[in-house]
């Protein structure tokens, strides 16, 4: 099975072995562990698409573990402000109940 290509477009002149001279808005279908070199390292790409992007990234393990962990992150985050805010809501119930047993 063929491993899935990742379309960069190149932001600069110059030459690799794998292509020989590309110019500016050149398109190649690469790797995407190739991909993230020319993105990352070299500074002289960028993705064709977002989907381009994430399938790039998603081959990176430090990409991904940094990704699961910002989305754990989220979900720990909403997690934390719904029971805040149902503490709240909680908090505001009694005291009205209590100022209305009061009257």
């Amino acid at each position: 099975m063929m491993k899935a290509l990742v379309q960069v477009i190149m932001l600069t002149t110059g030459s690799m072995a794998q292509f020989g001279s590309y110019s500016t808005d050149d398109k190649f279908n690469v790797s995407p562990e190739f991909a993230l070199h020319l993105v990352n390292d070299c500074k002289a790409a960028k993705y064709a698409t977002k989907k381009d992007q994430q399938l790039a990234e998603a081959s990176d393990p430090e990409v991904k573990a940094k990704a699961d962990q910002d989305a754990a992150d989220k979900a720990a985050a909403e997690a934390k402000a719904k029971a805040d805010q149902d503490a709240a809501d909680k908090a505001a119930a009694e005291a009205k109940a209590k100022k209305s047993s009061n009257k």
